[in-house]
């Protein structure tokens, strides 16, 4: 059942994680600058195709690292840069059981990137320390409800 009727005015149309992600990750780079990417080292999608850091993370995650996170310095405007893994469950393998993945593999990730303005009263030595106190802890929330379908 993909369509479920709401009301007579409304009916919502239900749409695989890895499309939501996308549909999410265009309306926040546009509105606030966050960029939401799925990726893997084998993608079905070449859109979903890794960046050279992605892959480095990615190869990280397969050796048991959690999650990594990064803050960027660039000539235009800072960045946070957050990635995690995708663990294969059951509901993963309608579309990547061809890949040969099974329940539990890590078959990807997801990396989450954000501008962020570092206020000019802190001089640089504190930099670090006021830099962890500004994680986009919004968007990553708002990930993980998508991720468990709500």
């Amino acid at each position: 059942m993909r369509e479920i009727v709401v009301n007579d005015d409304l009916t919502l149309t239900k749409v695989n994680p890895a499309f939501m992600t996308r549909q999410i990750s265009d309306i926040t780079r546009v509105h606030e600058g966050v960029q939401f990417h799925l990726t893997s080292l084998k993608p079905l999608r070449p859109g979903n195709r890794a960046t050279a850091r992605e892959r480095e993370f990615l190869k990280e995650f397969a050796s048991g690292t959690r999650e990594k996170e990064l803050y960027s310095d660039r000539e235009v405007k800072d960045s946070f840069f957050y990635m995690a893994p995708l663990i294969t469950e059951k509901a993963c393998l309608q579309c990547h059981a061809r890949q040969g993945y099974r329940e539990g593999d890590i078959r990807g990730g997801v990396s989450i990137t954000t501008p962020y303005a570092m206020p000019t009263i802190f001089p640089t030595p504190y930099r670090p320390y006021v830099n962890s106190l500004c994680r986009p802890g919004w968007y990553l929330s708002l990930w993980v409800e998508i991720k468990q379908g709500l």
